[in-house]
């Protein structure tokens, strides 16, 4: 492209890279996957990702986080194309491998997380005027600027501004006996039988672990339940995908045909996750209700939802599917704060708490 000067070429110049851009977008969107329907295309893709963790979490500990980080990301770009372009079929979801569906999802993934990872972070700094770019032809150039910048995230590449973080301590050494004790095993399937019981250890055992992720006060209100009411919900839930982790790590160590692809994905009914919920918490369902319906991948009115923020995935079926690596990888309290600020509709939220949550998610 000829690049004129002044106004004009500000005008060909934003119109090139948005048809790049919508070239891109469409071109990443066009995996068949998404052809399967909705809950199918999703399950297949939650599943061939905990493949995936199981593989890293036993061959390559040493590099959970990075892989937590980069898979985190990658996740949301094809779950967010489901979100808009799958068709809602009522055809039952099939909870097992089919090899043309893996591959989709690997390719997909594999795409998200070493190619359109890369595009996806370009564009909005471009058009927020971080960047500079050049289109020649079918080049597309960066141009960084000269500053002295730096830039944080996930306080990882500037450790001096950065919180310290606390001493990672590890689950009570029985966790993986209390789940086994709970767990129905089939050939290539299996399934934890939570019970108040088996719940509460588990959430003891987690909550030394959790304890270092919360910091705001448990008295903040946000419309229909208290902070305190939240970081419950949240601690119970990761706790209880922590526990179905480990019933599938131990089950495929132990030999189970497929490492228990079938059951690497938590599909529950709504009604009973919350009544579940209810149980263990003790919240009122109304107030449950509400925090489920935050938490749930794309509600709220959220044009760009993000899996690290909400993490639960309503299947349009009736059904809820909870993947113990997004359960597991994020933080509760700080991606609350990013949800607080991002959602449209704010009413909820007290001015004071907003504000607040506003500071702490910026301070992050």
């Amino acid at each position: 492209m000829v690049q004129e000067a002044g106004p004009i070429r500000d005008a060909l110049l934003e119109k090139a890279v948005k048809e790049i851009e919508e070239e891109i977008d469409q071109s990443f969107a066009a995996n068949a996957l998404k052809n399967e329907g909705y809950a199918q295309a999703v399950w297949t893709l939650l599943s061939m990702n905990e493949d995936y963790l199981l593989k890293v979490f036993n061959r390559h500990p040493e590099d959970l986080d990075i892989f937590t980080d980069i898979h985190m990301n990658a996740l949301t770009y094809p779950l967010r194309v489901c979100h808009r372009e799958c068709p809602n079929e009522s055809r039952k979801l099939v909870k097992k491998l089919i090899d043309d569906h893996y591959k989709l999802a690997w390719d997909w993934l594999e795409l998200a997380s070493h190619g359109y990872f890369n595009f996806h972070s370009l564009f909005p700094l471009w058009h927020r005027g971080k960047l500079e770019l050049t289109v020649e032809g079918r080049r597309l150039s960066v141009a960084t600027p000269r500053q002295n910048k730096a830039y944080e995230a996930y306080n990882r590449l500037l450790p001096r501004d950065a919180k310290p973080e606390s001493d990672r301590k590890a689950p009570v050494s029985d966790f993986d006996g209390l789940v086994a004790l709970k767990t129905t095993v089939g050939e290539d399937w299996f399934r934890v039988n939570f019970d108040p019981k088996l719940v509460s250890e588990l959430v003891s055992s987690l909550t030394p672990v959790a304890a270092r992720q919360h910091s705001l006060p448990d008295g903040w209100t946000f419309g229909d339940f208290t902070l305190a009411q939240f970081r419950a919900v949240m601690t119970t839930l990761q706790a209880m995908m922590m526990g179905w982790f480990t019933a599938r790590n131990g089950l495929a160590g132990a030999g189970m045909p497929g490492m228990g692809y079938t059951s690497s994905v938590w599909v529950v009914s709504k009604d009973e996750l919350a009544a579940r919920l209810g149980r263990y918490t003790g919240i009122a369902l109304a107030a449950l209700k509400k925090i489920l319906e935050l938490l749930t991948f794309g509600s709220s009115g959220i044009r760009n939802p993000d899996i690290a923020t909400q993490p639960l995935i309503d299947l349009r079926n009736g059904n809820y599917a909870l993947s113990p690596f997004v359960w597991m990888g994020t933080n509760p309290e700080r991606n609350f704060c990013a949800l607080c600020v991002i959602r449209p509709c704010r009413s909820a939220v007290s001015r004071d708490a907003g504000r607040a949550v506003h500071r702490m998610s910026v301070a992050e």
